[in-house]
């Protein structure tokens, strides 16, 4: 996981690539971690301020490289969905080291963007300060004290209305760890995800040069839904040569050929989680480990990597995977394939990047460290705006959400500094099992107060009952598929509707989860989230009600909240449909 430090943060060494926060995200938030007004709709003027000022468009054509059209063509031929990816860079000339500062400044990074507006505003910028205690008076942050670096080592002290740390998902927590300070949940340093990352590599007759170009400036979305994300990873020779996956003779050929090679990277939403301490001398140390779970899935990504790749014609595989021969045929993406289940993750080389949620954010300070307004439970005045309260995985490059939540952070900080009240806005091969459930209740829409009456009837199944039971104690829990119909008063009137639902049976919150599709009597695309929490406290409640969000497909943005719930009437035509064939 590569850190650093750099007046403009990790801006100044990333690839500029820009996404908005996706839709289930935000639902995410809403639903576990009961943060209220992040939703498509409500984000989307904190999004518009980012992409403003980024100035965030679509690369140039001529400088996504020939990477680009080897993607698109490997793509085509499996039916994949691809695209050129939004960056921060419209004076872009392609020069292709996004990753290691740009030496023209075009890319919109913070060091050129949203610090010299600072600046121009009245701001003042100490550099090379370490912040070594944060001041209270009557339980409040009141300011300050840091102690210069560099050169003379002076301390500055600053006194302030409200305080605010933004030393990302790593010095955030090691600094709250050491003063201390708005840790009464204990989870201070806790929920650290990364990104797990790696790369493919592929020989072509024609040359590549993918170091000509921005080197990450197109992207594969196709299998998003699984959180795996392809992304560019092209890199010039001088770099890229001590991380190529060979040594000896097969390296310098490897380095020979270079102009040759097209390389091509994934990501992963990851569902291990890792934790921030204080190692020696106070420095945080990270300690992740990737579940088996997360290892199939980079197995996974290698292996769709390496079929895109010889789909585009390439003569030569070559994986990050240690132990694994060239590939040179889908055939032997089939063997690899095959093997997967003994190959354990430290054989894959892996990078990781965005570290996220480490100091959580939720309306629940006894399961969060910061509340819904970026305002940390324990310390009054003490706000934290930065990757570490935007709790991951996001699936995609999190900067323009970072900056968003800072925007949307920006007027609760504000109310705080004038005296107003500070509050988040709110909202109103074995036989397979099957089973058909009636749910009922009321569904109250955006701008109204009388609700309106709903229902859905789905058959349950599991093709594969064996799997299911079996996935039954992993973490990522069992699926099932449902078909159906809904009916929403006013919207839908007994609807087909498609969808799945997942049992996880380690959540405290959400351990039942619905997700189904239908086209409303508007003709327009539904989507229906629900969620049942099971705990040992309220499994009765927790098993008949359902709460449940209502968006449109396309765009995410909920048009109703409500409940449904499972009547006791309901039970025994339950019961007489539940078989294992």
């Amino acid at each position: 996981v590569p850190t650093g430090t750099s007046v403009g943060g990790t801006t100044t060494i990333n690839s500029g690539t820009c996404f908005r926060t996706p839709a289930d995200v935000m639902r995410r938030w809403r639903f576990e971690d009961g943060i209220d007004g992040v939703d498509p709709a409500t984000m989307a003027p904190f999004f518009e301020r980012v992409e403003a000022m980024l100035q965030v468009g679509p690369n140039d054509r001529k400088h996504l490289g020939a990477i680009a059209d080897i993607v698109a063509r490997g793509a085509d031929a499996l039916g994949w969905s691809h695209e050129a990816l939004n960056r921060n860079a419209p004076g872009c000339d392609g020069q292709g080291v996004c990753c290691f500062g740009c030496p023209t400044d075009a890319k919109r990074s913070t060091n050129v963007s949203y610090v010299p507006a600072a600046l121009e505003r009245g701001a003042m910028l100490a550099h090379h300060a370490r912040v070594e205690e944060v001041l209270l008076a009557g339980g409040r942050a009141v300011g300050v004290v840091a102690r210069a670096t560099h050169g003379k080592q002076g301390r500055i002290r600053v006194l302030a209305k409200s305080v605010v740390l933004s030393g990302g998902a790593l010095q955030t927590p090691a600094l709250l760890l050491k003063l201390g300070l708005a840790n009464s949940s204990g989870l201070v340093g806790h929920g650290l995800t990364v990104h797990p990352a790696g790369s493919v590599h592929a020989f072509f007759d024609q040359a590549v040069r993918g170091w000509e170009g921005v080197p990450q400036g197109y992207g594969v979305d196709q299998f998003a839904a699984e959180g795996i994300r392809f992304e560019g990873a092209s890199l010039p020779i001088d770099i890229a040569a001590p991380t190529l996956p060979a040594i000896g003779p097969r390296w310098t050929d490897f380095v020979d050929r270079y102009d040759h090679v097209a390389t091509f990277g994934y990501m992963i939403a990851d569902s291990s989680r890792g934790r921030v301490v204080l190692g020696p001398n106070g420095k945080p140390q990270m300690l992740y480990v990737v579940n088996d779970y997360d290892r199939r899935r980079m197995l996974r990504a290698q292996a769709l990597l390496s079929r895109l790749f010889l789909a585009a014609g390439a003569s030569e595989v070559l994986t990050s995977i240690q132990g694994v021969d060239t590939l040179r045929s889908v055939r032997d993406v089939e063997a690899l394939e095959a093997r997967s289940e003994s190959i354990g993750a430290h054989r894959i080389d892996t990078s990781a990047y965005h570290p996220l949620g480490t100091c959580r954010m939720g309306s629940d300070p006894r399961r969060s460290v910061v509340s819904p307004t970026n305002e940390a439970h324990d310390v009054p005045g003490l706000f934290i705006v930065d990757g570490s309260t935007v709790n991951g995985p996001l699936g995609v490059n999190p900067q323009v959400t970072i900056m968003a939540m800072s925007e949307r952070a920006a007027g609760f900080v504000a109310r705080r500094v004038e005296g107003a009240p500070v509050a988040p806005p709110r909202r109103e091969p074995l036989p397979e099992v099957e089973f058909t459930e009636t749910m009922s209740g009321t569904c109250t829409f955006t701008g109204e107060v009388a609700p309106r009456d709903a229902a859905f009837t789905v058959r349950c199944w599991a093709p594969d009952k064996q799997s299911m039971f079996a996935r039954l104690a992993d973490a990522e829990g069992s699926c099932l598929t449902l078909t159906g119909t809904a009916s929403i008063e006013g919207l839908a009137t007994g609807r087909v509707c498609t969808g799945t639902l997942r049992m996880f049976p380690k959540k405290r919150v959400g351990t039942l989860v619905y997700d189904l599709d239908f086209t409303g009597d508007d003709g327009v695309r539904y989507h229906l989230h629900g969620e049942k929490s099971v705990s040992a406290k309220t499994v009765l409640s927790g098993m008949t009600t359902l709460r449940t969000e209502v968006a449109l497909a396309d765009s995410g943005v909920p048009v109703a909240t409500g409940t449904l719930r499972f009547w006791l009437k309901d039970f025994f035509p339950w019961l007489a449909t539940f078989r294992f064939r």
